[in-house]
């Protein structure tokens, strides 16, 4: 859940021409280091364009934070698949496929 995400860093692509919904694509790249140090790499397929960010400072977090959300980690992503059901559903019976 986006309320429960903590900000790290950020990084502006620019403008985005104006699309239909679900149009614009961008491929997104993650990695994390063995030092904790965090890798974005983004580029919007349509233009090209990349940008990247490279995010160092944990903020403060303790090795035992970091390992308590290790372990919160699977039960968030459950939850996070239910929530995403519940909203395909309603999008689905909103949507005018639905006869």
């Amino acid at each position: 859940m986006a309320a429960v995400n903590k900000i790290l860093g950020c990084f502006d692509l620019g403008s985005i021409p104006i699309s239909p919904r679900g149009l614009p694509e961008f491929e997104v790249i993650n990695n994390i280091d063995a030092n904790g140090i965090v890798h974005v790499n983004n580029q919007d397929k349509a233009t090209g364009k990349q940008m990247s960010v490279t995010i160092t400072n944990s903020e403060g977090l303790s090795q035992t934070q970091i390992d308590d959300m290790l372990k919160q980690k699977d039960q968030m992503k459950q939850d996070s698949q239910k929530r995403k059901v519940i909203s395909l559903s309603k999008n689905f019976f909103n949507s005018n496929w639905f006869i």
